[in-house]
């Protein structure tokens, strides 16, 4: 465990030497624009990202859809588009409705500074991955995977 904001969290990946390895924590400083773009998804179905589906109190995933160029965010080389947003200013956000969520965001962006950030990377989906076939590769410029040396 690390100690977190005053309380202790599991790491579940590999430590880093900044904390866990799918785990982001920022502190932004200047007044004005975080510089962060966030688009809101089914908490349940992260794909699901129908506003009139995600507006009904069910609870949602914040997601950083863009770092803008020259803000403050891009200071920050491990914030990135795809990055789920878990707490603002030591706030929770996991399990909070549309309206609850932009509500602590829309406080957030005027807000007092410094303002701390928690993201997690977003767990590899398995069941999208497609494999090459054998003796091929998934991107057509990539150079194919070194022989074995019995071959």
């Amino acid at each position: 465990t690390r100690p977190r904001a005053g309380e202790p969290y599991l790491c579940e990946d590999a430590q880093t030497s900044d904390g866990c390895a799918g785990r982001v924590s920022v502190t932004l400083t200047a007044p004005g624009p975080l510089g962060l773009g966030f688009g809101f998804g089914d908490a349940a179905d992260p794909e699901n990202v129908d506003a009139s589906a995600v507006g009904d109190g069910r609870p949602v995933r914040v997601s950083v859809t863009e770092v803008r160029r020259g803000s403050q965010a891009e200071a920050h080389p491990r914030l990135v588009v795809g990055l789920v947003l878990t707490r603002v200013a030591g706030v929770s956000i996991g399990g909070m409705s549309l309206a609850e969520a932009d509500e602590v965001l829309g406080r957030a962006v005027g807000g007092a500074r410094p303002l701390a950030l928690g993201f997690e990377q977003r767990p590899l989906d398995l069941t999208r991955l497609r494999l090459a076939p054998s003796g091929e590769t998934a991107d057509a410029g990539a150079q194919p995977a070194a022989r074995r040396a019995s071959e």
